[in-house]
């Protein structure tokens, strides 16, 4: 489930392109925000973030999901395949910010392209 909160008007980023977002993610069972950051540098295409990130922001190879352009916000439902499947993440003992088998709500605001817009 993806819906775009705001339609971006810049270039739309391809796979090797580093993008520079603000994002936040959210647990679905709970709601819980475990990561809001700003200014986030990563390159497309190379593992570098889970899959469902990338495919929010390069669409999907059906063209059911346009990419994104510079300036959008989107939100989308991760689902375990597409974020850390049976792993976990951020954990401190027992206590994990991303448990197991974790649904994501990811927001992401594609703010730049290196090279291209900044």
């Amino acid at each position: 489930k993806v819906c775009d909160l705001k339609q971006g008007t810049g270039p739309e980023p391809v796979e090797d392109d580093i993008v520079k977002c603000n994002y936040e993610i959210k647990l679905v069972d709970s709601g819980k925000i475990v990561v809001n950051a700003r200014n986030y540098l990563f390159q497309l295409g190379i593992g570098e973030v889970i899959r469902g990130w990338e495919l929010l922001i390069l669409g999907d190879a059906s063209g059911e999901l346009e990419a994104m352009q510079v300036g959008g916000v989107r939100r989308g439902v991760i689902p375990p395949s597409l974020a850390y499947g049976s792993g976990k993440r951020g954990c401190n003992g027992d206590d994990c910010a991303i448990p197991p088998n974790s649904a994501l709500e990811l927001t992401v605001e594609l703010i730049g392209i290196k090279g291209t817009t900044q």
